[in-house]
């Protein structure tokens, strides 16, 4: 079986949110821990976190929380470049779990707060070496991704602030979609978050 690594997409400035929603409240914890806790109990080798505005305050929430599930192999990168656009935390992160002998990725968002262990299970047993196997949502492709190796080095070439969208786009013939409309919900302005939470109270 493929060697696979969860990247979790930390490094944004959250310019719109007007703080940084990595740390905002949800459901008790800090939005990044709970959704590095959702990819810790998946069923993946590795996770590797990609930091880069706050990255200190964002280490610091997520201090524990592997011992915590029983996973050791957690790691964070810093993107110091995290300014440039996604594509510089893409690269970042691939090229870690390139490293430490990964198979396939699958790139994961830090906003998109309904995300669970079950959504990225769904996509690992569908995963092969040339696969590209996406979430959709309202008629959107879109994250979480899991892209087989043979995609890395067009993962790690893209720039600018797309984001691997870029090779989504015109292959919807051949990508293995999941249907999961919670993905559709993602955490851009202080208003998404008080909408999202009303959601998950109803």
């Amino acid at each position: 079986m493929q060697s696979v690594a969860i990247v979790v997409l930390a490094a944004g400035g959250s310019r719109r949110f007007g703080q940084p929603k990595q740390l905002v409240d949800w459901n008790g914890e800090p939005l990044l821990r709970s959704v590095v806790r959702s990819a810790l109990s998946a069923n993946a080798d590795r996770v590797v976190v990609v930091l880069g505005a706050h990255a200190s305050e964002c280490a610091a929430t997520l201090k524990d929380l592997a011992p915590a599930v029983g996973i050791q192999r957690i790691e964070t990168v810093t993107n110091e470049s995290w300014e440039s656009g996604m594509a510089s935390s893409i690269r970042a992160g691939v090229e870690s779990a390139e490293k430490a002998g990964a198979e396939a990725v699958v790139l994961l968002l830090a906003d998109q707060p309904y995300v669970t262990t079950e959504v990225i299970n769904r996509l690992l047993v569908e995963r092969s070496a040339s696969s590209i196997v996406a979430a959709s949502y309202n008629e959107v492709v879109g994250p979480p991704i899991l892209f087989g190796s043979s995609w890395f080095e067009q993962l790690k070439n893209l720039k600018g602030d797309e984001g691997a969208r870029q090779l989504v786009r015109g292959r919807t013939d051949s990508i293995r979609l999941i249907d999961w409309p919670e993905g559709a919900i993602d955490l851009d302005t202080e208003e998404d978050r008080i909408a999202a939470s009303s959601t998950r109270l109803r």
